[in-house]
């Protein structure tokens, strides 16, 4: 019989660690840089628990929701500013979030399961690797801005570059663009082994500013502006919808080929899904 302490997945394998408690951005900050190597931040833990019980070594963590700032939501500056340790639960019910961005409250209510959502963080949903997590596609097609903030200062950087910003510091907030016009759709494919997020402005029949990001078919998530003549109109979007999913689809990288799907089914199932937003923005518009 296996001894317990040596079963992978147990929270008997959780090595000894010194916990901190900062309580403002700056302060996690200094004890980052006092920690270099020797640290890691936790959010919801929803990630990093399940790291932590398979032997991750940790000798300092820095527990992120005893910082209010990380916690908040607002609006400045015509954008909506979404702190890195709000909840899913909390995006998805906040009403700020249901006035200016209600599409992405409804994505964010799809995420996992509840017990997830009320535990886990917009930050650890996009910064931890996983490809099969909707947030940072999302984000991508919302052309949304991602805060970092180290000792000597803060630094913004798109979601769409946020591959290899592992060591940017700490993630502060995300910033979301707030446009009255703007529709955002996702939409996955079953297992899934592709999810597909738009977002674009509709007004009086045009399509303009559309931006797509992709999840589940790459590493990390991909994505940027919708290749296209000019803006479109709605009727443009319908009849050429196909088209333009197809051109998307086929600049962007190889995708993931594994057992669940070929990296071939993955790039036709990107521009079924595309062109089935592209319809659905013309039919709204």
């Amino acid at each position: 019989m296996t001894d317990a302490a040596q079963t992978p997945g147990t929270h008997r394998n959780i090595p000894a660690f010194d916990l901190h408690r900062p309580a403002s951005i700056a302060e996690a900050c200094r004890l980052a840089e006092k920690f270099a190597g020797r640290c890691v931040f936790m959010g919801g833990g929803v990630d990093l628990l399940q790291n932590l019980k398979s032997g991750l070594a940790v000798e300092n963590l820095i527990y992120l929701k005893s910082v209010p700032e990380l916690r908040a939501i607002g609006i400045e500056d015509g954008t909506l500013r979404i702190g890195a340790c709000v909840t899913h639960r909390d995006l998805e019910t906040d009403p700020l979030i249901a006035v200016h961005a209600p599409a992405l409250a409804k994505v964010w209510g799809e995420i996992g399961n509840v017990r997830i959502r009320i535990a886990g963080t917009l930050g650890g949903n996009i910064l931890s690797g996983d490809p099969g997590y909707d947030g940072l596609p999302a984000l991508i097609a919302l052309n949304a801005v991602a805060v970092f903030e180290d000792t000597n200062g803060p630094r913004a950087v798109p979601a769409a570059q946020l591959a290899g910003a592992e060591n940017a510091g700490l993630l502060t907030a995300i910033e979301v663009p707030i446009a009255p016009s703007r529709r955002f759709l996702m939409d996955r494919s079953l297992k899934p082994v592709v999810s597909v997020a738009l977002s674009a402005d509709v007004r009086g029949g045009a399509v303009a500013n559309a931006r797509v990001g992709v999840g589940c078919a790459f590493r990390i998530a991909t994505g940027g502006p919708l290749p296209m003549a000019g803006d479109l109109t709605t009727a443009d979007a319908a009849a050429r919808g196909a088209a333009i999913a197809q051109e998307f689809a086929g600049q962007l990288p190889d995708p993931l080929d594994d057992v669940f799907a070929s990296s071939g089914y993955r790039r036709r199932m990107i521009a079924v899904l595309l062109a089935r937003q592209l319809r659905a923005l013309a039919e709204a518009g």
